[in-house]
């Protein structure tokens, strides 16, 4: 038993150190290179202007959120599906 824990407490101390190696040669690496001023893996931020989603509205039948694109528009109203409208039309 006290074998097991002896290997064990070796292996997380190497664990341990093979972590700082990593970290020191890492910051030296990234030492040596110039900062460029854009992250090549960092996603650029959307136009400031534009708004990234969609306006969403109600179904006035069953008040389902949809995209205004996929909604289906009569007389002001919108509607998810057409046989959401019919019925509103026949009321």
């Amino acid at each position: 038993m006290r074998l097991i824990i002896f290997f064990i407490g070796i292996l997380l101390i190497l664990w341990s150190l093979r972590g700082l190696i990593r970290q020191l040669r890492g910051d030296a690496a990234h030492s040596s290179e110039p900062q460029s001023p854009a992250a090549p893996n960092k996603p650029s931020s959307p136009p400031r202007g534009k708004p990234i989603g969609e306006s969403m509205v109600l179904c006035s039948f069953c008040s389902l959120h949809i995209p205004e694109s996929e909604a289906l528009r009569t007389q002001d109203r919108f509607f998810c599906c057409d046989a959401h409208r019919q019925q509103w039309l026949l009321r």
